[in-house]
């Protein structure tokens, strides 16, 4: 049922930019929490070093014996000339019993891309799993050793935020549950008639005619982490 629940999220049609703006103004939102966490946040080091950064406010649906962490919200990439502008995507976790304890009482999950290889695997839909599970960020300042060790074995980083409070999470799936994240295509369709890698990509997007308040995110991450 968690995978049916998802299918039905993907088939609603957005409104009209409404819920994109929302998210990129929530995600813009949590940039500058971030940055205020000084050293209880993420290391600006760490956040140079990235590929890209995704940032998912969270809620909570109970569907009788499932349950599910709905994440809906934005990515966006280090490019040569900045932050591109955010893609959307959909982050969710469920099945059998409570949700992941990473994800049950989060305000919002941030996720670090490290490398290309997990900015290939945006092009589609992820599962968390086995090899492909997203390690627990470190909260603060770094070693060298440290920066040199996430920067080299972790694809994908993740925290959680809990208001003011920034953890580390592993996040992984298992028999009973999962934890997927995918391209919202509806939202980025309908925005930039482009897909979520496009975007990513950066792709010349002057010609296309978007509300502006769509640079939210991409504003705040060039504000508080320009390179």
């Amino acid at each position: 049922m968690f995978l049916a629940l998802l299918n039905l999220q993907a088939q609603k049609p957005p409104q009209k930019f409404n819920d994109a703006i929302k998210k990129s103004e929530q995600a813009a939102e949590i940039v500058a929490k971030l940055a205020g966490l000084s050293d209880k946040g993420i290391s600006r080091q760490l956040i140079d070093a990235s590929e890209a950064i995704g940032i998912f406010p969270c809620h909570k649906i109970d569907l009788l014996l499932e349950h599910a962490v709905l994440c809906h919200g934005s990515i966006s990439r280090h490019t040569k000339t900045g932050w591109s502008l955010p893609a959307f995507y959909k982050f969710s976790g469920g099945g059998l019993g409570r949700p992941d304890p990473a994800l049950d009482d989060s305000n919002a999950m941030i996720l670090l891309f490290m490398d290309s290889q997990s900015i290939d695997a945006l092009a589609d839909s992820i599962t968390f799993k086995d090899q492909k599970k997203a390690r627990a960020g470190i909260v603060g300042p770094l070693t060298s050793e440290q920066m040199s060790g996430l920067a080299n074995g972790a694809h994908v980083l993740a925290y959680s935020l809990r208001k003011n409070e920034l953890r580390g999470e592993t996040l992984g799936s298992g028999f009973w549950k999962g934890i997927i994240l995918g391209p919202d295509e509806h939202v980025n369709q309908g925005l930039f008639r482009a897909k979520a890698f496009e975007v990513l990509s950066g792709k010349d997007f002057s010609t296309v005619s978007f509300p502006f308040e769509i640079r939210a995110f991409q504003k705040a991450l060039e504000e508080h982490y320009r390179r």
